[in-house]
């Protein structure tokens, strides 16, 4: 899911808009400074003083133009109430008017619903699903309230194994075949994981 996330921004910075990473997983590290995209040189504010700054907690990525980041300041117990404070709010509204394209990195849905407190400051949420491991009746119930509400955008399908040829099904969805991996182990952990993807 991240690094579906990582590889959306990329090549849209590439692309040459001005594009913003938000770390969204607040229940998490910060994958830009674990891996180093970015470099905080003074220790992190309070959260909420944190994204309350705008301009000071957001960075430009090194080695990728036009790519900026909003780290994690995670793992942080109270996240959701963060996420639902007026400084985050203002933060991804004053980011639509700065930014071209801003990709907010949610945690999956199967862990907490944060993607949906993020999702009013978003034009929508992109799925992201792995074969053999996302299960299914989750996955379908998220659909149908996601669709219901009109703030699905997509889905990207992850980690594709070699296929077998599409097998017809009638799942009374419009559907006409599915693609069925061809290693069928059972997963031991299921999970469905999500990004929100916010656009101008």
């Amino acid at each position: 899911k991240t690094i579906v996330a990582y590889n959306l921004a990329i090549a849209s910075a590439q692309a040459g808009m001005r594009t913003l990473l938000v770390e969204g997983d607040l229940r998490s590290h910060s994958v830009a400074q674990a891996q180093e995209v970015i470099h905080l040189m003074d220790a992190p504010l309070e959260p909420l003083r944190f994204y309350g700054s705008k301009t000071e907690c957001i960075h430009l990525a090194q080695d990728f133009e036009n790519l900026y980041i909003l780290p994690s300041l995670g793992p942080l117990r109270k996240a959701a109430g963060i996420l639902e404070s007026s400084e985050m709010k203002h933060l991804l509204e004053d980011a639509r008017g700065r930014f071209d394209f801003v990709v907010v990195d949610s945690p999956s849905l199967s862990r907490c619903n944060d993607a949906l407190l993020l999702q009013p400051f978003t034009d929508g949420i992109v799925l992201v699903t792995r074969p053999g491991y996302t299960q299914g009746s989750i996955l379908s119930q998220v659909i149908e309230e996601l669709e219901e509400n009109e703030v699905l955008l997509g889905a990207v399908i992850n980690d594709i194994k070699q296929l077998q040829p599409p097998v017809p099904v009638d799942s009374g969805r419009g559907y006409s075949a599915v693609d069925t991996p061809v290693d069928q182990t059972p997963a031991k952990n299921h999970k469905v994981t999500s990004g929100v993807g916010s656009r101008k």
